[in-house]
């Protein structure tokens, strides 16, 4: 982006974009069961998402802004930084199960992906 966001809208494009980060989570419940219950996917995304704005909110908004500040962020950096924050805290809570940790990582990198996409066609 040429231009960088003001932080209010970058506040309202994260959470926006918390809204996606269940998906990954979404596509793990329709590839593993036999027969999907389409019923679970917004109860999925109902309760993901709130856990999803709190990583956004402590983790992934501080630190773009840091970057932000210094730098333009590129789409490969929100999404490199949504991993990490994705990934990190779930290794550290769930006794570093890197199944988990993955899962967790593909969630973390789609919102930021998300984020940047959100902030992106805000900003033209």
């Amino acid at each position: 982006m040429s231009e960088e966001a003001p932080r209010g809208a970058a506040l309202g494009c994260a959470v926006f974009a918390a809204i996606f980060v269940p998906l990954p989570f979404v596509a793990i419940l329709i590839s593993l069961a036999t027969q999907p219950e389409p019923a679970l996917f917004p109860l999925v995304v109902a309760f993901g998402a709130p856990l999803a704005a709190l990583h956004v909110l402590a983790l992934f908004l501080p630190f773009y802004l840091m970057l932000a500040a210094v730098t333009p962020v590129r789409w490969w950096a929100a999404a490199a930084l949504g991993l990490v924050c994705g990934g990190i805290p779930a290794l550290a809570f769930s006794g570093a199960d890197p199944a988990i940790s993955a899962l967790f990582a593909a969630s973390g990198l789609v919102g930021g992906i998300a984020f940047w996409l959100t902030l992106k066609s805000t900003f033209r």
